[in-house]
Parts: structure tokens; C-alpha cells; sequence
């Protein structure tokens, strides 16, 4: 037994006596610093998470907004109308409209804001929503937000039925999947060296192809493969080649149609009082079309069986509109901000001056009969473009008017009565639906 402990004992001091373990400090770093990064990562989700959910009920908030502002407006359909235009809807939007679309079934409003969101208004059921400023990036995930937005279309295909784009002033296009809030793509951008380097101003999709147009403040007319998310064309002042683009910010672009004569035209308008009309493949002016004195700000084109009518609206006060057969004159004249000055907006007021009478856009009506511009506070509304009887001198000017400047107009077209619809928006927050009584 004596022998057995002491065995025991000697076993024990030996062990006692070994050197402790090396600690290896580098491997405990490692450790501790993953950690830490772990522990930071989980915080990141969780921030990440909350924003997301900030943004949704921000989103939520303004739906109600809208609606309990759509309780307060009294629906005036079934009055009987006294004028060829009647308001029937009024929306409010967030922040000042800059740019409209109609969806192709005539049931989606999409209005653009300098406050970097979109409102989409069902005009059936009155039900809004909201997207933008904030969206996820689809490659990284990535929480990222839209700036001030100038423009907004749909797309025309019919592969493209949830398809919508907003020009920035951040440089870029943003193309959402508009029934689902999704974001689908950026165009432009830093990664992009030969996209926009300035605010992009106005955008318009191609009815065939998978093209989309942009103009901006650096002068340029891009052209985009929106399925490839590439550029195609740079449409823009090139010394080396001998010719002149646009020499000031170029404003508003539009495609000539879908004939074999102008299918790969396309045309801009800018501040330096000039329209272009390019040939994309080989990037070339083939007309230069004058007649306004200041910044053209609104073009549109209609097609008429084979050719078509350009209009454009300037600060000049004027809508000017082109025959596509003859461009070497163009076919009317008209003086909008005269015409206005006759009727309700006569002497009208704005922080002690008088206002201006600019045209800013313009937008034919699908069946080409009617051209609607937006202005000062009003719009004005030529029609019988389909029949040769303009009303030159005597544009129809809606009573209802908005109380800041009226910036774009869209039309569409009623379904069932197959009525014109008339949309207008202005920096007013106002978007106001007018139904045509009578043609």
C-alpha cells in the first residue's frame, strides 16, 4: 500500500512540474477577430432589416395618406358635363410631378417625383402605390436609393407588360418590374464609362425592339439594349467625324414609329432651341429642325398610316408641330401662352409675378386626334388632328387648373366607352384625370 502511494505521489509531481501548454495568440486573434466580424454581421442583417421595414411602413404611411386624400375629393362622375373635358379623379402625390405614363391598358398612372419616388395610381379602383426612393440591388442585395426623377414610361412591347423606367438625376435609369416593386436593372452608372455624366432628363422605349432612348444635361442621346443592359448607339457631337449634335442639354427624345421608313429614327429635342432627327445605325443627323426661341422641353409623334406628325413644346410659350413627309416647314404654329392669356389663366399670379405662359410637354392621344401640352398652370388641348380641322387659335383650356406649373400630360383610353382619357401633373403634387365629353 506504502509502495502504491508513493508511485502516485511521484506521478503527480512530475505532472505538476511540466511546463504549462503553449498558448498559440495568433490562433486566439484569429478567433476573437472572427468573432467579431460574425457578431458585426449579425448587427448589419438586423440594421438592414429595420431600414427595409422603416421603408415599408414610410411606403404604407403615404398609401393612406393617399387614400384619405382620395376620401376627401368629391367624384364628379356622372355630372353632366358643360365642357369637352371633365375632371372625374384628382390624385396628390408626394413631391412635385415631373414626368407621366399610362399603361398600355389605359389603367396604371405612373407619376415621377423630384422626391426619387413613383406613384402608380389604378384609375379603376383608386388604389396607389409607392416605389422607390429605396430598392435592393438584385445582384448584391445591397439597400441602395434612386435620386430626383425626371421621366417615366412604360414599356410598349407586349413581352414587356411589367416594364417601367425613370430617369434620374443621379445619371442613371432605373427599370423596375412595376407589379411586383422589384427592381430589374440600372443603366448607367460608374461601371458605365460612356453612359450619362449628367442628369438624365427624359426616356422612351422602342414599340418593336428591345431599345430604350435617354437624353441628358451632358448634350448626349444614348441608345440601350435594356435585355443586354448595354449601350448601342452614343448620339452626340463628334469633331472627328465633322458634325454637330446638340450643343446644350438635350431635354426630350421620342422613337418615329414602327414604319419601314422610321423605324431606326429617332428624335430630340434640347435648350438649344433645336430638334434632331437621327438615324441610329449610322448615328447621323438627317434633319435639324428650328422655329422655337427658347428651351424645347416636350416632343411627341403620332402615326398616320405611313407617316406621321412631330410636336414639340418649348418655353417660348408655343407648340410646333412637323408633317414627317415635309420637314422643311412646319405644319402649325401654335401660341399657347397667347391663347391662355385669353382665358382663365389671364393675370395670374404666382409669388407677386405674373406667370410665365411656357409649354413644357407634349403628348398626342393614342388615336392621333387630339395634341395636349402641358403649361403654366393649365393645359391646352388642340384638337382634330385626325380629321385636318384643327382649332388653331382655340384650344380647349380646361376650368379646373393646377396652382403650380403643370409639367407633363399622358393620355389613354377608356375600355368600355372608349372615351380619351387626359392625364396632367404638375409641381402642385397634383395628378388630375379628365375624361374628353365630346370630340
Amino acid at each position: 500500500g506504502h509502495s502504491t502511494f508513493g508511485v502516485q505521489s511521484l506521478l503527480w509531481q512530475f505532472f505538476i512540474m511540466l511546463p504549462p501548454p503553449r498558448v498559440d495568440l495568433r490562433q486566439q486573434c484569429q478567433k476573437m477577430t472572427a468573432g467579431y466580424q460574425e457578431f458585426e454581421k449579425g448587427i448589419a442583417q438586423k440594421f438592414q432589416t429595420l431600414r427595409l421595414r422603416v421603408s415599408q411602413l414610410e411606403s404604407e404611411r403615404d398609401r393612406l395618406l393617399h387614400q384619405n386624400r382620395l376620401l376627401q375629393t368629391v367624384p364628379q362622375r356622372g355630372v353632366i358635363a358643360q365642357e369637352p373635358f371633365q375632371r372625374v379623379k384628382e390624385y396628390f402625390h408626394q413631391g412635385p410631378v415631373h414626368g407621366l405614363s399610362v399603361s398600355s391598358d389605359s389603367r396604371i398612372v405612373a407619376a415621377a417625383s423630384w422626391k426619387a419616388t413613383v406613384g402608380l395610381y389604378d384609375i379603376q379602383s383608386d388604389h396607389s402605390r409607392i416605389l422607390g426612393p429605396q430598392y435592393v440591388d438584385t445582384a448584391t442585395g445591397a439597400h441602395l436609393r434612386m435620386d430626383g426623377l425626371y421621366s417615366v414610361a412604360f414599356a410598349k412591347r407586349p413581352e414587356d407588360p411589367h416594364l417601367l423606367a425613370v430617369a434620374s438625376k443621379d445619371q442613371c435609369i432605373y427599370l423596375w418590374d412595376w407589379q411586383n416593386a422589384q427592381m430589374k436593372l440600372v443603366l448607367g452608372g460608374e461601371h458605365e464609362p460612356k453612359s450619362h455624366k449628367d442628369e438624365v432628363n427624359c426616356v422612351d422605349f422602342h414599340s418593336k425592339q428591345s431599345v430604350l432612348a435617354s437624353t441628358s444635361d451632358d448634350k448626349q442621346v444614348i441608345i440601350w439594349d435594356y435585355d443586354g443592359g448595354r449601350i448601342l448607339r452614343n448620339l452626340k457631337t463628334e469633331e472627328d467625324r465633322g458634325f454637330v449634335g446638340h450643343t446644350e442639354p438635350a431635354y426630350g427624345v421620342c422613337f418615329l414609329g414602327t414604319t419601314d421608313k422610321f423605324q431606326y429614327n429617332v428624335a430630340s429635342c434640347a435648350f438649344d432651341k433645336q430638334t434632331l432627327i437621327w438615324d441610329m445605325r449610322d448615328k447621323k443627323v438627317v434633319q435639324r429642325l428650328t422655329g422655337h426661341s427658347d428651351d424645347i422641353i416636350g416632343i411627341d409623334f403620332a402615326d398616320y398610316h405611313g407617316h406621321g406628325l412631330l410636336a414639340t413644346g418649348s418655353d417660348d410659350g408655343s407648340i410646333i408641330v412637323w408633317d414627317t413627309r415635309r420637314w422643311n416647314h412646319f405644319l402649325y404654329q401654335f401660341d399657347v401662352a397667347k391663347a391662355a392669356s385669353k382665358g382663365k389663366d389671364r393675370g395670374l399670379m404666382q409669388g407677386g409675378k405674373e406667370v410665365k405662359g411656357e409649354v413644357k410637354r407634349v403628348a398626342f392621344s393614342r388615336d392621333g386626334a387630339n395634341l395636349a401640352g402641358a403649361g403654366a398652370h393649365s393645359v391646352a388641348v388642340y384638337r382634330g388632328f385626325n380629321s385636318g380641322n384643327v382649332n388653331v387659335s382655340s384650344p380647349i383650356i380646361p376650368s379646373d387648373r393646377h396652382t403650380d406649373c403643370c409639367f407633363d400630360v399622358a393620355w389613354g383610353t377608356d375600355a368600355t366607352t372608349g372615351q380619351n382619357i387626359l392625364i396632367s401633373g404638375g409641381h402642385d403634387q397634383r395628378i388630375q384625370v379628365w375624361y374628353e365629353q365630346n370630340a
